[in-house]
């Protein structure tokens, strides 16, 4: 089965890792072979797994990265190992290091590389037109499948026939 991947975006505080989270335990649950990228705006040099990329190891993915301004840090780290280099236009290259057949990204709103649920609140602000956007949660966009927050069965498996059939 060749690679997919779904991006999670949303504002700070809107439940994307909690989300992210639920459905890795979902996949993996089914069997799934899950990895996760998590998108930051902080410094990598002093990262550790301790926060959203523990939190997606913990629910079950067997890769997490953390990757922001052309720098990515894998967890679990690679003994001796640097933080791998990258640049957006050439993901493959990241990709290649996730073994992976899923990967649940967190972040990256303005990158249009890869289909995005959009997560918000029923009271979010509508985002200009994106035709990356491929579903909502807890947001209504025209011509957009909804989800609510709970409806973890829905999504995954709205997910599981778009990118793992």
């Amino acid at each position: 089965m060749t690679q997919r991947a779904v991006a999670f975006s949303g504002y700070s505080n809107s439940g994307k890792t909690t989300l992210i989270c639920r459905l890795i335990e979902h996949f993996t649950a089914q069997g799934v072979n899950v990895g996760a990228i998590k998108h930051t705006h902080h410094s990598l040099d002093s990262a550790t797994d301790e926060g959203d990329t523990g939190r997606f190891l913990s629910a079950g993915a067997t890769i997490a990265v953390l990757a922001g301004a052309g720098e990515a840090l894998i967890f679990p780290p690679v003994p001796d190992s640097p933080p791998v280099r990258f640049e957006w236009s050439q993901y493959s290259e990241l990709a290649s290091r996730i073994s992976a057949t899923l990967i649940l990204i967190e972040g990256f709103k303005s990158v249009g590389i890869w289909p995005k649920v959009l997560v918000g609140s029923p009271d979010s602000t509508v985002p200009p037109a994106d035709p990356t956007v491929i579903a909502s949660v807890n947001a209504v966009l025209p011509g957009v499948r909804s989800f609510s927050r709970d409806d973890i069965e829905g999504l995954a498996g709205f997910l599981d026939r778009i990118l793992l059939r």
